[in-house]
């Protein structure tokens, strides 16, 4: 069998190979600007990548994992800002998300991405994607709500978007990814953001993932303004394989990562030029006392709860845990899955029945469950790390993607992780920033 080494870095390179087929102007306008290969998401993109892994699932798992994801298209009814304005002079964008509680009584936002008040960067405008149903009950004049959720449908939008697509049939994977919901947004994205990009805009940021949006949003900026300074920022810890972050036809002019080690991945592996790339310490994350000792930590999507619960029940048998003094902790934005909280409450009743032992310090594991940047982050705060994959091409973390990164193998699926040297996967930033630098370059 194939080193899961060896095999992470031959699957990038082996997607970034197949990308170059949609680099032609048949694939017009988002030529391969379109794919999102996200390995923490079940979605198109991760069902082409583990394709290309040659990975086999059942034809029933595969087509449920298409249908969710085009069918969640259906939420895209009608979607307009929350508010219009444009009597106000910028020339600067930001784009960023936000929750209810990221807004402050005096109308402007906490950014959790850059860690920033709205009100501390002259002439910006902030185009927000609103994740909340409750709206503020003040909204800053440079803040723009934009809220992609509706509670209604809208077949006749899908249908018209599948029709849009026909021609792309030639390719399965393309057409696949052209429907998909993420490329669906960031149709109806452009519409509503593009009003208020104009000649004065000197720069745009964003905090970047590589999602479709994303890259239309470039693919706009560059073929109507390309004065503007597209700049993206690598706002998430490293994942363990970062395919998202692979280079595309529509990328950021610039991108702002957080340690030596993404450095080396984005300009080695990846496919970015080193001079587009800025270092730069983390806007988001800092040097702190940070509390996940004995905690069992969920990803986005869990996948397999009896693989998760059996590994549990082994590093509980070989002693290298004791599970009774841990709690379930559920991703954020997972609180209404069926399957992470099926998980959650098989894990609890597990630990509930377990007897009490004495608790030795040496066990305080922080365990994560299939992909995780989190695991970076406890890391680099001097936490113990202990990984339990449900797909090693997409969870393990490699020495050989991650320079500073040190595996030990408990099990097929269990990993212990520490550091070699500290400040190299995320170099940890301070409270004043240089955010405001960076937008001056």
């Amino acid at each position: 069998m194939q080193n899961i080494k060896d095999a992470q870095v031959e699957l990038i390179n082996k997607f970034k190979n197949y990308l170059v087929k949609f680099d032609r102007n048949f694939f017009k306008p988002e030529k391969n600007s379109l794919f999102y290969p996200a390995t923490y998401s079940e979605c198109i993109g991760s069902y082409i990548l583990r394709k290309k892994y040659h990975e086999k699932k059942s034809f029933i798992k595969n087509l449920k994992i298409v249908l969710s994801d085009i069918l969640y298209s259906l939420r895209y009814c009608k979607i307009e800002e929350v508010e219009k304005k444009s009597d106000i002079f910028y020339d600067r964008i930001i784009v960023t998300w936000a929750f209810d509680k990221n807004f402050k009584k005096d109308g402007s936002i906490d950014d959790r991405y850059f860690n920033i008040n709205s009100k501390r960067i002259k002439n910006t405008l902030w185009f927000v994607i609103y994740q909340s149903e409750k709206i503020p009950t003040k909204i800053d004049k440079n803040i723009i709500l934009f809220n992609p959720k509706s509670k209604r449908i809208n077949i006749i939008n899908l249908i018209s978007l599948i029709l849009e697509n026909l021609k792309f049939l030639i390719s399965a994977n393309y057409f696949l990814s052209s429907i998909s919901n993420y490329n669906h947004f960031s149709k109806i994205f452009i519409k509503n953001i593009s009003p208020y990009i104009n000649e004065d805009v000197k720069s745009l940021l964003i905090p970047y993932e590589g999602q479709p949006f994303q890259n239309k949003l470039i693919q706009y900026i560059e073929d109507n303004y390309s004065n503007i300074k597209t700049i993206g920022y690598i706002h998430s810890p490293p994942l363990a394989l970062p395919s998202n972050f692979i280079y595309k036809n529509y990328c950021p002019k610039k991108i702002i990562v957080n340690g030596n080690d993404q450095f080396r991945c984005f300009s080695k592996i990846l496919g970015w030029k080193k001079s587009d790339i800025i270092l730069a310490p983390s806007f988001r994350f800092f040097k702190q006392k940070i509390s996940t000792d004995k905690i069992i930590f969920l990803p986005l999507n869990i996948k397999n709860i009896e693989k998760v619960i059996n590994s549990l029940l082994y590093l509980e048998e070989k002693k290298i845990i004791n599970l009774k003094g841990y709690t379930v902790r559920n991703h954020p934005a997972s609180k209404n899955s069926k399957k992470n909280l099926e998980a959650e409450k098989r894990i609890n009743e597990i630990i509930k029945k377990l007897k009490l032992k004495k608790v030795n310090k040496k066990l305080n594991y922080s365990i994560f469950i299939g992909t995780s940047g989190s695991i970076i982050e406890a890391l680099e705060n001097g936490k113990k790390v202990i990984q339990i994959t449900e797909e090693n091409i997409f969870d393990f973390y490699s020495q050989k993607i991650w320079k500073n990164i040190l595996s030990k193998k408990i099990s097929e699926n269990i990993f212990i992780y520490k550091l070699r040297k500290k400040n190299q996967l995320i170099k940890m930033g301070k409270k004043q920033n240089n955010l405001k630098r960076i937008l001056s370059l």
